[in-house]
């Protein structure tokens, strides 16, 4: 572990003696759990910055997490402000992603790689380019917190300048959960459903963690949420009893071909099995003073 310190310390001291002050690195602080924290900074002065690229400033300071691995695992950094917070590829307000998956990562290139990978994200994530056209798509992130697997098994429908509301029909199959199918409002219930929202615009890229948040995200883009939670209340009540509800979510976050058009990126939110009870209870109503909507509040 010392040696794994030790090392990213004296190659992190020989790039800041040879950037004629470009790079400045700053005594070794503290163990973070089991990561020695590194402060650097970095000079940007000159930068090319666009219009809805990340908010860079002339010299800008990171902190540098080195795992006991290293160089077989790459280290992490994240920012001593929260002024990154909400761009794509930035998680918890303040961890710069810069690797797609531990496959980006070269271990024969130690800290010279990961302060040239820092560098040049910063620079494309200044001109808004951290997700160029002939490129594929970085997923959302998520973070899971119900152990239920469900993988979709049918297309989307098509979703052109408005969200489409409807329902992801489900099949249980061993260990998982399919959707095997979609359809608008109106039709005949299918035996096992979840209500749907396809969305035509992006979510933030971290997803939100709560059915409240979540709802409060699509009105922050202008959706009325109001219908939808009607319909969610109606659903409960003709869902299985004694059973969680699961809310899809899809929003053009993905594709296949790069530079081809984004596809509808699938998430699931489930309502547990108490607060779907309680939904199953109601009179839904259509005023603004909602009973279901105030169900789903947590």
């Amino acid at each position: 572990m010392a040696d794994a310190f030790e090392l990213a310390w004296e190659q992190l001291r020989e790039i800041a003696d040879a950037s004629d002050g470009t790079v400045q690195l700053y005594e070794a602080t503290q163990l973070v759990d089991a990561y020695r924290l590194f402060e650097i900074s970095i000079r940007f002065d000159g930068l090319e910055r666009g219009e809805d690229g990340l908010p860079v400033r002339a010299r800008e300071a990171f902190c540098v997490l080195v795992p006991p691995t290293f160089p077989f695992e790459h280290p992490l950094v994240v920012t001593p402000h929260v002024r990154f917070s909400g761009f794509n590829h930035v998680q918890w307000r303040r961890q710069l992603c810069l690797y797609g998956s531990s496959a980006d990562w070269r271990p024969e290139n130690g800290m010279y790689g990961f302060v040239k990978r820092l560098d040049s994200w910063i620079r494309d994530a200044a001109v808004n380019n951290l997700d160029p056209d002939d490129a594929p798509l970085h997923p959302p992130v998520a973070y899971p917190i119900v152990d239920r697997l469900f993988v979709p098994r049918a297309d989307t429908p098509p979703v052109d300048d408005s969200p489409w509301f409807g329902l992801a029909e489900l099949r249980e199959r061993h260990h998982r959960t399919e959707i095997v199918g979609w359809q608008e409002h109106g039709h005949e219930l299918p035996a096992h459903f979840a209500p749907a929202i396809l969305l035509h615009r992006n979510l933030p890229f971290e997803y939100p963690k709560t059915v409240h948040s979540l709802l409060k995200e699509l009105e922050s883009h202008g959706l009325d949420y109001g219908p939808f939670i009607r319909q969610l209340g109606l659903y409960a009540r003709n869902s299985g009893a004694v059973t969680p509800l699961a809310v899809v979510l899809g929003t053009p976050m993905r594709r296949i071909d790069p530079g081809g058009r984004a596809l509808q990126h699938l998430a699931v939110w489930e309502i547990a099995t108490a607060d779907a009870d309680k939904l199953r209870e109601l009179n839904v109503s259509s005023s603004a003073d909602d009973p279901a909507q105030r169900a789903v509040q947590r």
